[in-house]
This record gives structure tokens, sequence and C-alpha cells, in this order.
């Protein structure tokens, strides 16, 4: 399963980070550079760019593997992110 894991470098990204791979056989791991606890509020735009490649590959990555051998999409899933 993929995972991501988004931290400051202030408040121990790369530790969260780590932690995540040891669990996770496909981590992401983002660490922002002069960026404590708040994310949204420090770098809303770095976050966001994060989120929305990790899941546009995340996405792309799980339709692919739900098509057949004739190409056809055999499950259809939609995604909201809030």
């Amino acid at each position: 399963m993929p995972v991501l894991s988004i931290g400051g470098e202030k408040a121990n990204g790369e530790a969260l980070g780590q932690q995540a791979k040891l669990v996770a056989n496909d981590a992401t791991v983002m660490v922002f550079k002069d960026t404590g606890h708040w994310l949204m509020e420090e770098r809303p735009k770095e976050t966001m760019d994060a989120l929305v490649a990790f899941l546009t590959r995340s996405i792309r990555a799980a339709s692919s593997r739900h098509r057949t051998t004739h190409g056809i999409n055999t499950c259809t899933s939609t995604w909201l992110v809030a």
C-alpha cells in the first residue's frame, strides 16, 4: 500500500519518514526544510503539490492494476479529496 509521509525538518520529519519505511514497502517521504509542525500554514503550496502528486500516482497505479489483458477497466473508483 502506498504511504505518504510529509513532515517538517524542525518537527522530526526525517524520523517519521524512516518509521514509514519500516512498515510500508511503498513509502514516499517528503521533509520540508525550515518547517515545523504546521505544514499547511508554513508551506501550503508545497504540501498541496506533494499530496496531489502522490494521489495522482496512487490512482494511476491502482487503475493500471485493475485492467485486464484486453485493456478493459474492471474496476471503477471515485476519489474525493477535500
